[in-house]
Order: C-alpha cells, then structure tokens, then sequence
C-alpha cells in the first residue's frame, strides 16, 4: 500500500511536470540543489562558541562585537561590547566607528553624528569617517556640514565611481 501512494504521488507529479515552462523548471531545480547544498554545508559556530570569555583584549572584544552586528541576531551584545571597550578606553577609535555605523543603520542621526566626529576628532586621516558623517548630517538637514564633510571624503579618494557617487551627493545637496 505505502508503494502505491508513492505510485500514485510520482505519476501526480509526472503527469504536471509537463505544465511547466522551461524556466519553472529550472527554478524548481535550482531551489532543489539550493536546498541540499544548505543541508550539507558546513556550518558557523555560535558566538559563544568562538569566544567562551570576552574578557580579553580590545581587539577580540572588536571582533567579535562587530560579529554580533554584522550577524544581526542579537546586535544589542555587540553594542554593550563597544560600551565596555569605552569605558576602559573613552578614544577607541574602531568602537566609536562602528557605534557609529550601528548608528546610522538604525536611523539614530545624530548619534551617527557625535561618533563619526569623535573618530574624526581623535584621526583627522580616519577617510570613510567624513563620508559616514556627511550621510548623518545629511538626514539631520545640516546640508553645509553634510558638503562639507563630502567634499573632505573627496579629498582623500582616487577618482572613480565612489568619488563620482559623492559629488552627485554633494549636487543633490545642493539643489
């Protein structure tokens, strides 16, 4: 009996198999591959199991905070681990940055801002910091800081599609 269902489930799928566009097919096919490639693949280990102490140096505590955002499953680990960084070290510049980021992926405007300006304050040569301050300044409408911190950005990078990105920014912003 249990080979018959089996009969009956196959012939179902054969007789609508042939309903399909080419194209469904290979969706179908696809997404069957994709499924047992993700069965079979290997896989991270949690957090916890990378690092049992964090109570280490600075730069495993970065590592695996940035970890914890960049895996989104619990982001707010990662911050208290840049917050711990700060209190024994108030100018790290690599936690400031990423609170920073963290800051502007979660709208938190002038957060961002305050960061990327301590980062900024504490390396003048810190590029990507200008670039992620005139985005804060941008959303929080302070257009001339927002050119300003672009045009600075420009300063430090080669001509190219990223420097052509800014100065659409920057035109845009000054419209």
């Amino acid at each position: 009996m249990h080979f018959k269902i089996i009969c009956i489930r196959h012939s179902f799928f054969y007789k609508n198999i042939h309903h399909l566009s080419k194209a469904q097919l290979i969706a179908i096919f696809a997404a069957v591959a994709l499924v047992v490639l993700l069965l079979f693949a290997p896989q991270k280990p949690p957090l916890s199991e990378k690092v049992a102490d964090v109570s280490g140096d600075a730069g495993e505590k970065i590592n695996l905070a940035i970890s914890y955002l960049q895996e989104g499953k619990d982001p707010m680990k990662g911050i208290m681990l840049f917050r711990e960084i700060l209190e024994k070290d108030s100018n790290n510049i690599k936690a400031h940055y990423y609170l920073g980021i963290f800051s502007l992926q979660s709208g938190q405007w002038e957060k961002a801002r305050n960061r990327f300006l301590k980062v900024l304050e504490l390396d003048k040569n810190e590029t990507e910091a200008y670039f992620y301050l005139g985005q804060a300044n941008a959303n929080l409408k302070d257009t001339a800081n927002a050119i300003e911190a672009f045009e600075k950005y420009k300063t430090f990078t080669q001509t190219g599609n990223r420097q052509d990105e800014v100065q659409l920014l920057i035109n845009e912003l000054k419209k």
